[in-house]
């Protein structure tokens, strides 16, 4: 890639950035604002949050292995 290219491309990345700045500055204030509702992981008990990641685990399972590893 010669100079010429390099700038173009470098100008172009500075371009794309500018016209994504707003974007990004909304996405920022919504993450960093107050949250509405609680995080997912908040939602759930471990067992429930484990049961809906591990879909075959049943409750009885989960609880037997929560009893054995001391939870």
């Amino acid at each position: 890639m010669d100079a010429q290219q390099e700038h173009d491309l470098a100008m172009k990345e500075r371009l794309d950035m500018k016209a994504s700045r707003p974007k990004l500055e909304a996405l920022l204030q919504k993450k960093n604002g107050p949250s509405l509702e609680p995080l997912q992981s908040t939602k759930l008990d471990p067992i429930a949050s484990a049961m809906e990641d591990h879909p075959g685990l049943t409750r009885e399972k989960a609880e037997e292995m929560a009893k054995a590893f001391g939870f």
